[in-house]
């Protein structure tokens, strides 16, 4: 079947496309977890009682709501519901405890929040220091919840997921308004929150289509966290966009992931890190080519890459983003792979690569990438009940533009070939955050 190239216009929300997806296409499976699968119609219906409940629990336009939930479809479920209640899910990282997780609440100025059941421990520790937090919906068993977290509001998430008649205020966000708030990953000091829009998310999902070419009877499967971009922007954000399945698997697994692979009926997958070494370190199995996967992305891509897929029977490409920025490197597919080359810049970002003095560097030398993009992600600034209120008030995430208060992140740098732009190193960097 031929690459499908996105239909979808970059002016819907993820809400609204979801919505029109339920009318289009109301039986085709979209979520699909270890547990269960949810069709556009099953998913749509239960996002708008979400949102319903979540309302009448005081959450409005423009609030930070934090989730911390493990990958199960309650998490996308109460994103696209605070979508469609135009408030925005700060989705947190569930390994966070103590002073990272009050970072976290308090970017927010977390009023409400979505929590598991397991995690309400965690939570429980460090109420004292949260300034706004009053009520917790729990999911799973919210009897435990209710005497770890007395003194506020517990609510079983259950009741908000009830089919409860509603009806919610019409809509008046934009692409351009905030979809989440993503966090990086915190490698030089607390992570940053990145407002992302809509539109962000629409246009990453497009351009992942297009660039690896994705189909409309795609399986998409990712087992990493849903607060990730992968698993979220680059792997749900798709299948909505294609019509398609996405397939999220509760965590990696070494041992199960070619099972998940094939029980899923997964086309697609991406890995990250040390996830392909451990994988190609198994002992060979007689059935390790038999699944449906015919294309994986990701990074790293390892020397031994022709080795995993003559012996998987995957073909593996990589490319080059970041939370922020989003995805501005990709490989030309019809081309052969180019030994330590991440990719081109595509046509959507302008990429420029500068060295320590902000002067542009010539072909062939080390620098850092700038990737000015043409209109595609970022909302200009957070709901006006926020600003002054938090750190992620003062500016929009858009991290190469020349003013605001500095902040430093761990940079890759990049060496501009002919034949594309390649790692070089890392090093520490002041930017300026505008």
């Amino acid at each position: 079947m031929p690459a499908a190239r996105s239909e979808v216009p970059a002016v819907e929300t993820l809400d609204g496309l979801l919505a029109r997806r339920a009318a289009e296409r109301p039986t085709q499976t979209f979520l699909r977890f270890a547990d269960c699968d949810l069709t556009f119609a099953d998913t749509d219906a239960r996002v708008s009682s979400v949102a319903c409940g979540l309302a009448q629990l005081g959450v409005g336009r423009g609030q930070l709501v934090p989730v911390l939930l493990p990958n199960c479809a309650d998490f996308v479920v109460t994103w696209l519901g605070l979508c469609r209640l135009d408030a925005v899910a700060t989705l947190v990282n569930t390994a966070l405890r103590g002073p990272a997780l009050v970072h976290a609440l308090e970017t927010a100025s977390a009023r409400q929040a979505v929590v598991d059941s397991s995690l309400t421990s965690a939570l429980q520790l460090v109420v004292p220091e949260l300034s706004a937090l009053h009520t917790v919906v729990v999911t799973g068993d919210d009897v435990a919840a209710r005497t770890q977290l007395a003194g506020l509001d517990v609510v079983a998430f259950s009741a908000l997921d009830a089919g409860r008649p509603g009806v919610l205020e019409r809509s008046t966000h934009t692409v351009f308004d905030p979809a989440m708030v993503l966090f990086t990953s915190g490698t030089t000091g607390p992570s940053k929150g990145c407002v992302l829009s809509h539109r962000y998310a629409v246009r990453q999902a497009q351009l992942l289509i297009e660039h690896f070419e994705l189909r409309a009877d795609d399986v998409l499967y990712s087992p990493f966290p849903l607060f990730h971009l992968d698993a979220s922007v680059l792997t749900v954000v798709p299948a909505l966009v294609l019509g398609t399945t996405a397939a999220i698997a509760e965590r990696f697994s070494v041992s199960a992931f070619w099972d998940d692979i094939r029980r899923f009926g997964a086309t697609v997958f991406d890995f990250m890190g040390a996830t392909l070494a451990m994988l190609h370190q198994r002992e060979p199995r007689p059935d390790d080519a038999d699944h449906p996967a015919r294309l994986a992305w990701g990074v790293p891509m390892p020397e031994w890459a022709p080795e995993f897929e003559e012996r998987f029977g995957v073909r593996l490409v990589e490319a080059y983003g970041s939370t922020d920025a989003g995805v501005p490197i990709y490989p030309p597919l019809d081309q052969p792979r180019r030994p330590g080359s991440c990719g081109r810049a595509i046509a959507a970002y302008d990429v420029k690569l500068f060295d320590e003095h902000d002067v542009e560097v010539a072909p062939g030398e080390v620098g850092d990438r700038r990737a000015p993009k043409r209109a595609l992600t970022h909302r200009r600034r957070l709901p006006r009940h926020a600003r002054g209120h938090h750190p992620l008030a003062a500016k929009p995430v858009v991290p190469h533009r020349r003013s605001g208060p500095l902040r430093r992140r761990r940079l890759l740098l990049l060496r501009r070939p002919p034949d594309g732009l390649h790692p070089a190193a890392r090093r520490e960097h002041l930017l300026l955050r505008g």
